[in-house]
């Protein structure tokens, strides 16, 4: 046989040596050209049947190759079992090494080759079947991981130990506006202009040392948005201990934070307000009253106000046991204490037994559905002094629970008097003008006197002349006397109206008629109507009203309005002069009317025109209407003016009416 030439692997037939050169020179060709296919393989995500027949046609080269050669490739299975790991399943994995193996056995049945080697072959496929499979169970653990971070809203993201960005996941991406791919490889703090609170080389120093770090950090994200986080830095270490990475997983608080800067500013204003105002406030704790309150209503079937009224020991514990929370300066000056914890036991010294049914009040709103409740009290400072104090109670806004109550105190003492001095100064300047009122009417007196005076001499004259007759006429000196006598009684009825008038004594209110009231007023004017040409007019309710009034006062302001009527209308006006009074009853209410044609009303003093030294007349001292407003006031009723709907003014006086409706 020549030398040139030699059996195959095979057996049959002869392969020349030509064509074993060139087998073996493209040996290594193709066994790169297989790497490079591997490579690509497993960079590039292929379909199934497109990467099942790339297994097996690798394979069946590798076998075909690893049979015609003298020299063994076996090795090059490895390059399959890359690509089927490619795929991520354990079961192409398996099936590819077993296809490996078993193109193993048969090219060394073929070949009669050496067992021994074609053991260590085949142990060399297991083995890197093994780590393949053990590879490819924590790769896919670590996409299950990554997944899980990426479903997170929690910024994850890890560094090296110069600060570059090694992986960022989703919630990072959508926290602050940057992808994965734009930040991989950047400087972290670079790229967020994170701002340090004690410095960057401090933290790396605390995290050096502990191994972790958490605190507050600001970002800017990509769009220039300030974002504060709550961020945790963990140091990584390798398997010898030495630190290789920086894991870092924040969330954003800004939305926190500044809700928290927005109750802190708050917080300063309440705080503010509180001790700076002049209002004496006690914020209170209601629950144990509430609880206590409870407890007497559970074996009742009465309600609480019908409650603290049959039991007022009840509100007398309910004092004690309101809690102090707190108090301003305002109440300290207030109610003469040293420290506000003066304060807070005192309730119970400072509220006096007079005052407990507004307490009770004021619990009774609280307790139901009224938010605020507005009063007044007389309670007592910590030195004894006693004062007088409007006060209000208010439940806080938005407040979870009714236990919290906020009281609110003004000291009214000064005021009250001043009222009263006002009061008393009023009655005093009524008077005043009530006596000047009769001093200017002095000639309408002796005018409206004189008339019965009159009558009752002529009829005692006539009389006596009946009677002093040859034959005396009885009947005739009756009926003179008779008139003697009427004449008498209306004298006595002016005297006694003029008296009533002039009189300051303490009011007396008595039920009387409306329309008798204004005709038993009116007469005493007829003086001043006759002079000043102005026409007298009655348009009376009938039935007749009854009104529960103090008589001279209420005859005063009908004689007041019907002579400012009568003045307005004096000369020099050339108007139509017509006085009317009219009394009817409307919505609850006996209703007077006095309504004259004269000039009308400034509109300018209109809005101030029944307040004191206001006034129309020339050299008039503007008290007449304020003191009628004063009087109808005392009655419990009220007066306004307006427009005649022909011209001049109208006043109205509306008093409650009494008992119905008198004949």
């Amino acid at each position: 046989m020549p030398s040139s030439s030699h059996h195959s692997r095979f057996g049959s037939p002869i392969v020349t040596t030509r064509s074993i050169v060139l087998a073996r020179g493209s040996r290594h060709l193709w066994r790169e050209t297989l790497r490079s296919l591997a490579v690509a393989a497993s960079s590039i995500r292929m379909s199934d049947p497109i990467l099942a027949a790339l297994i097996i046609a690798i394979s069946i080269s590798v076998f075909l190759f690893d049979t015609v050669t003298p020299r063994p490739i076996g090795v090059v299975y490895v390059i399959p079992l890359l690509l089927a790991a490619n795929s991520g399943r354990r079961e192409w994995i398996i099936r590819t090494s077993a296809l490996a193996v078993s193109f193993l056995l048969l090219s060394n049945f073929i070949n009669q080759g050496d067992g021994p080697r074609c053991v260590v072959r085949i142990t060399a496929i297991l083995i890197v079947t093994a780590l393949t499979l053990r590879n490819t169970t924590a790769s896919k653990r670590l996409v299950e991981q990554a997944q899980l971070l990426d479903q997170t809203h929690d910024s994850i993201s890890t560094y090296d130990l110069d600060g570059r960005i090694t992986s960022w996941n989703k919630g990072a991406e959508q926290l602050y506006g940057w992808s994965s791919t734009e930040v991989v490889g950047s400087i972290t703090h670079d790229v967020l202009l994170t701002h340090f609170p004690l410095g960057r080389h401090l933290l790396l120093e605390e995290l050096a040392d502990r191994g972790t770090w958490n605190g507050e950090l600001v970002n800017i994200s990509k769009d220039g948005r300030r974002i504060v986080v709550d961020s945790r830095w963990s140091l990584m270490r390798d398997d010898s201990g030495h630190p290789v990475s920086i894991l870092e997983t924040s969330n954003d608080i800004t939305l926190r934070k500044e809700a928290d800067e927005a109750t802190r500013r708050s917080e300063v204003r309440y705080r503010t307000i509180f001790e700076t105002t002049g209002v004496s406030i006690w914020e209170c704790d209601l629950s144990g009253v509430k609880q206590q309150l409870s407890a007497s209503l559970a074996n009742t079937q009465t309600d609480l106000k019908t409650h603290l009224k049959e039991h007022p020991e009840v509100v007398r514990d309910a004092i004690r046991l309101i809690k102090i929370v707190d108090v301003n300066e305002a109440s300290v000056r207030l109610f003469g204490a040293n420290t506000k914890a003066e304060l807070f036991t005192a309730l119970n010294r400072i509220w006096p037994a007079e005052s407990e049914r507004t307490f009770a009040e004021a619990m009774i709103a609280s307790c139901t559905t009224r938010s605020r409740f507005e009063s007044e009290a007389i309670l007592r400072t910590i030195d004894g002094r006693t004062i007088e104090l409007a006060f209000s109670t208010a439940h806080p806004v938005g407040a979870d629970t009714q236990d919290t109550i906020f009281l609110s105190m003004v000291d009214i003492t000064e005021l009250n008097r001043a009222h009263a001095a006002l009061r008393s100064l009023q009655i005093e300047l009524a008077n005043a003008s009530r006596l000047s009122s009769l001093g200017a009417l002095t000639a309408s007196i002796a005018h409206e006197v004189n008339q019965p005076l009159a009558g009752i001499l002529a009829n005692g004259q006539a009389g006596l002349r009946w009677l002093r007759r040859d034959k005396p006429e009885i009947a005739a000196a009756g009926l003179s006397f008779e008139k003697l006598i009427a004449d008498a009684k209306r004298a006595a009825d002016i005297i006694n109206g003029i008296q009533s008038l002039a009189r300051n004594e303490p009011p007396t209110k008595v039920m009387l008629g409306l329309n008798d009231l204004i005709r038993e007023s009116l007469p005493i004017l007829d003086g001043e109507l006759s002079a000043a040409g102005v026409e007298l007019s009655l348009d009376l309710a009938d039935p007749q009203p009854s009104v529960l009034v103090e008589r001279t006062q209420l005859q005063q302001v009908i004689i007041n309005l019907v002579m400012n009527a009568i003045q307005a209308m004096s000369d020099p006006y050339d108007g139509q002069r017509h006085v009317q009074v009219t009394s009817y009853i409307d919505a609850g209410f006996a209703t007077i009317k006095v309504s004259d044609t004269g000039p009308g009303i400034d509109p300018t003093v209109r809005g101030r025109l029944f307040m004191p030294f206001s006034t129309t007349k020339v050299g008039g001292m503007g008290l007449g209407l304020s003191i009628c407003a004063t009087i109808i006031a005392r009655q419990g009723g009220r007066i306004s003016v307006d427009t005649n709907h022909n011209r001049g003014v109208v006043f109205i006086i509306d008093i409650p009416l009494q008992s119905g409706i008198r004949s």
